[in-house]
This record gives structure tokens, C-alpha cells and sequence, in this order.
């Protein structure tokens, strides 16, 4: 259940970006689909697409909008809030929490929510936050660019789906994500085997090896350049 995830989740409270130290829970279907953000939720990390989305999806639900929650964890500001109000989205704010807290929060959720900024070079960003929404265990939405890393990252782990920015693409994962849970099928979280590659022991070896080739080339370079000075001076 979500409070045994709560107390199973307790004293857990990994590094951010770390994977290995979060327990493997799996929520119990509710009354309630719970999709969660944990981290800022304002103006600037929330486009305006995503509002556009989540309207369309809860005017869908029709009855079954009292059946789905939004819930913010961190701060969000009063535009936000305004927003979310306009959409008429039942939500909930717990505010900043300690960082343990927010890992019993992501536990907790039945899904869990991750938009990825827009702009140059964003398909290349990968929010330290999603290693620790995989690692909790539970089905992603990421909101980001076509064939973003973020996206590829999810879709590789085969855990929840992925939405580019449009309304009614936002508005479809969403669909799948509830159907899928009012149809007590939720979409599964990540499998512990699918973090093994971005584990941060393993990720610092490879920026280690990727640093000593670039060492050993420069070094090759600078004496394939010296030879014929040397050569020349002799």
C-alpha cells in the first residue's frame, strides 16, 4: 500500500542522481490515480502546452476527474497555481520537503511527472531528477523534445510514456497512464537491471577512460608535432 511504500521508504534517502539506495515498491491501485512532481513547479520549468494538455485530459475524464490527483512537492508560484486553478485539476501542494520526504512522495504516487525545458539544445538535457523518479520504482511521464535523451532514457527502460510538446499528445499519455490504472493494469516502473548503466560509480569510469584517451591523444599529437622540429634542429 502507499503507507507501507511511506514506511518502506524511510531512511532511504539516496544522493541526487544516485539510483542504488531506493527501495523497489510498487503502489496499490486506490480511489485515487496520484500523478506526482517533485522538485519546482512554476513559470519557467512548466510550459504552457502542459496546461493545455492536462485541461484537455481532466474535460475527458468527465465524472472520473475527481478520480485523478495532481500533486506538487517543492514550490510553485502563484502563476502556477493559477493556471492549474484554470484547468480545473484537483491538486494538492505539500511545499518544499526534506529530501527524504520527497523520496516517500515519489514512492507514494502512482506516477510520476517530469517536464524537460524547451529550447536550443534540449534534446540533449537530462534532469538529475529523472534517475531518482526511476529509481523510486514508479511509471514516468516525461513532457520533452522528440527523441530527447530524457525520452530515450524512459523508453529504454520500457517504464511509463513520453509526450512531445502539443495538448493532445500530453493529453493521450496521460489517457494511457489513468486507463491503464482504472483498468488495474498500471504501467510498471523501472526494473532495477535498467539502472545498472547509469549508476554514478559506473558513469565516472567511463568520464575517467573517455578523459585518459583524450590525455593520450593530445600527448601522441604533441610528439608527432615535436619530431620534425627536434628532427630539423639537429
Amino acid at each position: 500500500s502507499r503507507e507501507s511504500a511511506r514506511a518502506e521508504a524511510r531512511g532511504s534517502a539516496p544522493n541526487k542522481g544516485e539510483c542504488s539506495d531506493v527501495p523497489p515498491t510498487v503502489a496499490d491501485t486506490m480511489d485515487k490515480f496520484v500523478l506526482a512532481h517533485v522538485g519546482r513547479f512554476d513559470r519557467w520549468r512548466t510550459p504552457d502546452v502542459w496546461f493545455a494538455g492536462l485541461q484537455r485530459f481532466v474535460e475527458r475524464l468527465g465524472f472520473d476527474r475527481q478520480r485523478f490527483e495532481l500533486r506538487i512537492v517543492g514550490h510553485i508560484d502563484v502563476q502556477t497555481r493559477a493556471k492549474i486553478e484554470a484547468a480545473r485539476v484537483n491538486y494538492t501542494c505539500a511545499g518544499h520537503v526534506p529530501h527524504e520526504q520527497a523520496i516517500v512522495e515519489m514512492m507514494s504516487a502512482d506516477a510520476l511527472l517530469l517536464n524537460v525545458p524547451d529550447g536550443p539544445n534540449a534534446d540533449s538535457v537530462i534532469p538529475a531528477k529523472l534517475f531518482e523518479y526511476l529509481a523510486a520504482g514508479r511509471p514516468v511521464l516525461v513532457i520533452g523534445p522528440r527523441n530527447g535523451q530524457a525520452e530515450q532514457i524512459v523508453q529504454s527502460c520500457d517504464t511509463g510514456v513520453t509526450a512531445n510538446f502539443h495538448p493532445e499528445l500530453i493529453a493521450a499519455a496521460l489517457g494511457r497512464l489513468f486507463s491503464a490504472w482504472h483498468l488495474k493494469r498500471p504501467l510498471v516502473g523501472c526494473e532495477r537491471s535498467c539502472l545498472i548503466p547509469y549508476d554514478r560509480i559506473r558513469l565516472t569510469g567511463k568520464l575517467a577512460a573517455i578523459l585518459d584517451r583524450a590525455i593520450n591523444n593530445a600527448g601522441s599529437r604533441i610528439e608527432t608535432a615535436r619530431a620534425p622540429v627536434e628532427a630539423g634542429m639537429r
